[in-house]
């Protein structure tokens, strides 16, 4: 708020406690502070409203400095009272700032009162009010309402003013989220107490997102976020930590005002597959890894597909359709593809095209790879016999059977 009468001036000052003052040679000392001078005195400064109140002997109230400080003067009774001739008003002695003594000057028109530093050339103006002498000052209540809701924003303004003067605030538009509705500028006279409700729209308002754990019904965790005001956002799934989202993204309702919305989700388990077969003898058969094991993150509850990797030395195990419950490994196991690698031996033996004769003695001659693939124990038994009768018969033609 500011009043009409005059921009304040404000001085830089220290209060460091009441002393008190002798007589100068050009002052009179005098017993009690005359009448005129007596009554509340107000100044305004950055919003705030600072008060002094002056009797016959006896000086009390707030002032404000332009270094952030609030002085507080309790002069009773350690003060002296002296008139100044050169100035033609009292001076009041209250203190002192670096070893410079501080005054309030009262002046003879009964209607300033000025808060002086010795050699400082600072002011603090106090105005006083044709009604102030009579103690007839108001609060000035300032609410800041939502026009939608009509509950209040923030806290309310508690602001003292004089009656029966003319005095005006800016409501600002310091609030997130909220748009200022009316006069930047509100002006008012004070002949009671009064309330003043300054309204305001709000631009967003507050989403809140509520996960549940689908299974047990469980509040997992909240999330808040402001959206705009005249939107429909999309919400997705946030992220839980031990959980998949249960729920697709969905649109909130139209934004009017504050609303909550609910995701659910179930616990995330970890399947890990493994790809194995038993090589070896059968007095020391061995697990052997066919690929590295693969992990698939899922929800408790979701049917999950667990396809075989393909390889052409192992015969294919069947894929496993899993419900999943919780953490879990699976293994697959495959068997060597001997009677695979067989037929293609028989194969390539019969893509020759050679007569009876000259087939049945290849078949012959390469016997020997024929039972090593027969009775392989691991996968690379199986292909080293494999690679060794494919390497004979690149040298084995029609016309000339080299055995």
């Amino acid at each position: 708020m500011k009043s009409r009468l005059s921009k304040l001036a404000i001085m830089g000052l220290t209060m460091a406690g009441a002393i008190a003052f002798g007589q100068s040679n050009a002052s009179v000392s005098v017993d009690a502070i005359k009448a005129q001078y007596q009554g509340n005195w107000f100044a305004h400064q950055n919003g705030r409203w600072y008060h002094v109140n002056v009797t016959k002997n006896h000086v009390t109230g707030t002032g404000y400095t332009d270094y952030g400080r609030t002085h507080t003067f309790n002069l009773n009774p350690n003060f002296t009272a002296f008139w100044n001739a050169g100035e033609h008003g009292y001076y009041l002695g209250v203190g002192n700032l670096s070893f410079q003594s501080m005054y309030l000057g009262l002046n003879g028109n009964f209607t300033t009162l000025k808060l002086l530093a010795g050699q400082d050339t600072g002011t603090t103006i106090f105005y006083r009010s044709k009604d102030a002498a009579l103690g007839k000052y108001f609060t000035a209540t300032v609410q800041h309402i939502d026009a939608t809701t009509k509950k209040k924003i923030g806290t309310d303004w508690h602001v003292k003013s004089p009656a029966a003067e003319n005095w005006w605030f800016e409501p600002g538009n310091g609030y997130q989220y909220y748009q200022l509705q009316g006069s930047k500028r509100v002006n008012y006279k004070l002949n009671s107490n009064r309330t003043f409700k300054i309204y305001y729209k709000a631009t967003y308002r507050k989403l809140t997102i509520k996960n549940y754990d689908f299974d047990t019904g469980k509040l997992i965790s909240t999330q808040t976020k402001m959206v705009k005001v005249g939107t429909t956002p999309l919400v997705k799934p946030g992220t839980v930590k031990g959980y998949q989202a249960y729920s697709a993204a969905k649109y909130a309702k139209r934004v009017n005002l504050d609303q909550t919305m609910s995701m659910t989700y179930r616990k995330a388990a970890t399947i890990t597959v493994k790809y194995q077969a038993n090589e070896g003898t059968q007095l020391n058969p061995k697990w052997t890894d066919i690929t590295n094991a693969k992990t698939y993150t899922s929800v408790v509850g979701k049917q999950l597909h667990i396809a075989p990797v393909q390889n052409g030395d192992y015969i294919i195990p069947a894929a496993q359709d899993i419900t999943v419950t919780g953490n879990r490994t699976i293994v697959l196991n495959y068997q060597l593809n001997k009677q695979g690698y067989l037929n293609k031996y028989n194969q390539a033996i019969t893509n020759k095209h050679f007569d009876a004769a000259h087939t049945t003695q290849l078949k012959a001659a390469t016997n020997i790879y024929y039972v090593q693939m027969k009775s392989a124990t691991s996968a690379s038994a199986l292909k080293k016999a494999w690679n060794n009768f494919n390497d004979v018969m690149q040298h084995v033609t029609v016309m000339n059977l080299n055995v």
